[in-house]
């Protein structure tokens, strides 16, 4: 029964297409009587030899007509003997075709075919079949057509096939009207930089170079490499020598090239520059090639800070930790205001943020210890400061050794061991807070623990600063242009000094909000009594919070939104969501009990969601939305995510940007690690956001990602090749698989800002 089906819907289908069909061609004879053009007014072609073996053929298409893309054709009539070796077409345009019942790819308006031909035996004229068909917008469609041409076929020139199949100067009946070479595109070559060359162009009018075809390479000294390259993105123009989309540069185009030197002393070099470029009136020159003498300055002198300047040279910016490196470099003493002020920025980031209910709790406990003394605003102050000291030093600490080393500071203390016990630190913390050590805990480690708590609860100063300690060492600062630009100058120069003391009075900056809020905390809080206690228990809360947020980077997702759920409910329980209120209960008796009822569903939702394959905490029912609405997400309204290419090794990585050169695919390369708050934000925010996805998929950018969550061999090799300390960072390489150095990103970006930046970078 099934095989008589399936016989029975292939007959229809045949019969439904030879009705088609018919229908087709029984329409034709009616054409003119529907106001609709006959077929030699509605597709005109015509033919041009692009080479002494290369011919092409255009298609006029009348408005409100089309051409089938698999219906173009072509074959070689005369030389017998002769042949077509190969046919290009572009891509075309999709469209549904309810005559064949599938999608098909049409042109409009215009289509070309290139062909390569051969065994012409030297016949300088060749006559050519083209085949074709298409169809009118009013539902009519022509029968195939086969039109011949006649075309005569240049003599070939030496430099012909040097550039791709372009006809030379040489080669051109009216070169002799064009500007030589040397007079169309004028190159000169500058130091902008110890380590650092930029060439440049003046293009007459009229003329155009390409923008694949500029480079720059060092002949003298042996040894000496380019590091990377820097072109901007010049403009698009459709090239009917190449018959593709082409970048070009008209009137002025530029090239920055990035050293690889050793030693800083003034040092001679030779470097090799190479272009190509065409003019207007349709004439393609040979590549070119001119060698430039220069010397690179000393790292200090007075032209080496010249050449680092902008100088009015117009070349790409910095990157923004390059530009953080560059006012270190030359400000001085005086950048570290401008780092300060970079760090109270950074303040308000995630990575920031557990350190407020450490602090807070630690000044709630010393004002609440008995026998304490009372928390004055000044006593909450220095315990304050002393804790933002304490991060401070070990932020500077750590940031000197990770720039004289290259280790990441982040990946550091991320042992699953390690980050367990710092947990279990805040876990006791939070004890304290409920007063439940001599229920649980064994009388040794009671006694451990509750001598610690008495040196807080007395406000040590000491205890407190050990604290802050602590707390640097495991929350780990997040990656940022001024944290890499810091490292980066500590890395180039060896100045230990100066790079410590930026990151210590970044520091400062950062600690900030947290000497507002310990003071704030010290001011406001109650004396000791019933008040006292629910503020103790709401941060005991606090730091049981943080200690979910330590653990959320070594369990799975699913777990760790299970103990999200599991602390709101309980706190929920303990404000008397489910207890039942008395009918004379007071207005702060209902508000906490509201409070507690709103905390139990959220922890439901928390719940619901670990069981049901939900991973973010602020958006617990993913899991059960995109199940829900797997239809809905295969229709039209339906957003594909980004897709990145997983490389794990630099040989990975150089295999996938040489794949993408050859296509002429820009390349985003994102470093990531599970440990990276920015990370885990960048991929559900950023790079969740539909206008993200538009921006990279209209540049039909290649998407790689290097997971350096292990910190393996193989995952520090590749954070050395890019001199980064750590995720995130997001490298950008063009079309020809070189990176785009002033396009670095360090730390995170938001959808708007990431989308602008990305404009910025490939000019659209």
């Amino acid at each position: 029964m099934k095989f008589q089906a399936s016989v029975g819907r292939r007959g229809r289908h045949a019969v439904s297409v030879g009705l088609a069909l018919l229908v087709m061609f029984l329409a034709v004879p009616a054409l003119a009587q529907q106001n609709i053009p006959q077929p030699d007014e509605a597709f005109k072609p015509t033919a041009e030899a692009v080479g002494p073996d290369k011919v092409r053929i255009s298609w006029e298409i009348h408005e409100d007509t089309y051409l089938y893309r698999d219906k173009l054709g072509l074959s070689l009539v005369r030389p017998e003997g002769g042949a077509v070796a190969g046919q290009e077409l572009p891509p075309g345009k999709k469209k549904y075709d309810e005559v064949f019942g599938k999608e098909l790819r049409v042109f409009r308006d215009k289509a070309t075919l290139t062909a390569e031909l051969e065994t012409l035996d030297g016949a300088r004229e060749v006559t050519l079949e083209a085949r074709y068909q298409g169809c009118a917008d009013a539902g009519v469609c022509y029968p195939p057509q086969t039109k011949q041409l006649t075309v005569a076929l240049p003599a070939a020139s030496a430099g012909t096939g040097s550039s791709g199949g372009a006809a030379t100067a040489a080669a051109t009946s009216g070169a002799r009207d064009l500007l030589p070479p040397e007079k169309a595109f004028k190159p000169s070559v500058t130091a902008t930089g110890t380590d650092q060359v930029k060439a440049a162009w003046e293009v007459a009018d009229g003329y155009y170079l390409y923008r694949d075809k500029l480079d720059l390479r060092v002949v003298k000294p042996e040894g000496l490499k380019v590091a990377g390259r820097e072109l901007p993105p010049g403009k698009k123009k459709y090239d009917e020598v190449f018959d593709k989309e082409l970048r070009i540069f008209r009137k002025e185009a530029a090239l920055t090239a990035n050293l690889a030197r050793d030693g800083s002393g003034a040092q001679p070099v030779t470097v090799e520059l190479r272009y190509q470029g065409c003019a207007d009136a349709g004439v393609c020159y040979p590549p070119q090639t001119k060698q430039a003498a220069l010397t690179l300055p000393a790292a200090g002198t007075a032209e080496a800070a010249a050449a680092g300047g902008d100088g009015g040279s117009g070349g790409p910016p910095a990157s923004e930790q390059g530009q953080f490196a560059a006012a270190l470099e030359s400000g001085g003493i005086l950048a570290l205001g401008f780092f300060f002020l970079a760090g109270l920025g950074l303040a308000f980031t995630p990575c920031i943020f557990p350190m407020v209910p450490i602090l807070s709790g630690i000044i709630v406990g010393a004002g609440g210890s008995e026998g304490a003394p009372g928390m004055t605003k000044a006593r909450a102050f220095t315990l304050s400061l002393a804790y933002v000291l304490g991060v401070a030093i070990t932020y500077a600490i750590l940031g000197v050794i990770a720039g004289a080393t290259g280790a990441a500071i982040q990946a550091a203390l991320q042992n699953p061991w390690v980050i367990g016990a710092f947990a279990a630190v805040f876990v006791a913390l939070a004890l304290s807070m409920f007063g439940f050590y001599d229920l649980q805990l064994p009388s040794s480690l009671q006694t451990r623990i509750q001598q610690s708590q008495e040196n807080l609860g007395r406000g040590s100063v000491t205890g407190t600063l050990v604290m802050g300690v602590l707390s640097a060492l495991i929350v780990g600062p997040c990656v940022a242009p001024p944290l890499a630009g810091a490292l980066l100058y500590i890395g180039q120069t060896g100045d230990m000094v100066l790079g410590g003391t930026s990151l210590f009075a970044m520091s400062l900056g950062m600690g900030v909000p947290l000497l507002v809020v310990g003071t704030t905390a010290g001011s406001v809080m109650p004396r000791a009594g019933t008040w006292m206690n629910a503020v103790k228990y709401v941060f005991g809360v606090l730091l049981l919070g943080v200690a979910i947020f330590l653990v959320s980077r070594i369990i799975p997702y699913a777990v760790s939104l299970f103990l999200w759920g599991l602390l709101l409910v309980v706190a929920a329980v303990y404000l008397g969501a489910l207890d039942r209120l008395a009918p004379e209960a007071s207005g702060w008796q209902r508000l906490w009990k509201g409070l507690g009822v709103v905390l139990l569903v959220l922890g439901t939702l928390e719940l619901v969601g670990a069981v049901t394959g939900g991973e973010d905490p602020l958006d617990p029912l993913e899991g059960l939305v995109a199940a829900g609405g797997s239809v809905a997400a295969g229709g039209e309204s339906g957003e594909e995510g980004l897709e990145f290419r997983r490389v794990q090794s630099m040989e990975e990585l150089q295999a996938a940007l040489d794949e993408a050169a050859a296509a002429g695919r820009p390349v985003m390369l994102d470093f990531y690690a599970d440990w990276c708050i920015e990370c885990v934000r960048y991929e559900r925010s950023t790079f969740e956001s539909p206008q993200v996805h538009e921006v990279l998929k209209g540049q039909d950018a290649l998407l790689l990602q290097a997971d350096v969550t292990q910190q393996n061999a193989a995952d520090k090799a590749l954070q050395r090749h890019f001199n980064i300390i750590g995720p995130p960072a997001i490298m950008f390489f063009d079309r020809d698989g070189q990176e785009i150095q002033s396009a670095r990103i360090a730390g995170y970006k938001g959808a708007e800002e990431f989308v602008k930046h990305v404009r910025q970078v490939y000019g659209s």
